[in-house]
């Protein structure tokens, strides 16, 4: 079910994927194959190597062919990046040392002020 990359395909080497695995960005005459269950674009070998199937999510079934509707519902999602593996941004919490130091620094200079005044 593998697929060879042509200029046909110009839309999707133009978009600079690159395996997720290897790295390596797609250049006509690559032979690719589509995971189903992720839709994430691999090389061939990639996919072939050890137990045949996807090294990205486990997929085991290849989609039948290089469906362009298929791949870019998921390049244009926003939940998954074919470029690399999966990462799920959160938001940055504050650190609170900064304020807890600040805190503690003030605490001693007030024990220390009323031990001297009194």
């Amino acid at each position: 079910m593998a697929h060879i990359l042509t200029e046909e395909d110009k839309w999707f080497i133009d978009l600079n994927r690159k395996d997720p695995i290897t790295h390596e960005e797609f250049h006509p005459g690559d032979e690719v194959v589509v995971c189903r269950a992720c839709r994430c674009v691999q090389l061939n070998d990639v996919w072939e190597m050890g137990p045949a199937g996807c090294k990205y999510c486990g997929g085991t079934e290849a989609s039948g062919d290089f469906d362009r509707d298929f791949i870019e519902h998921k390049v244009s999602g926003s939940t998954i990046n074919t470029a690399g593996p999966i990462r799920i941004t959160r938001k940055k919490k504050k650190k609170l040392w900064p304020y807890l130091a600040a805190g503690a620094a003030a605490l001693v200079l007030i024990v220390l002020l009323m031990l001297y005044l009194f």
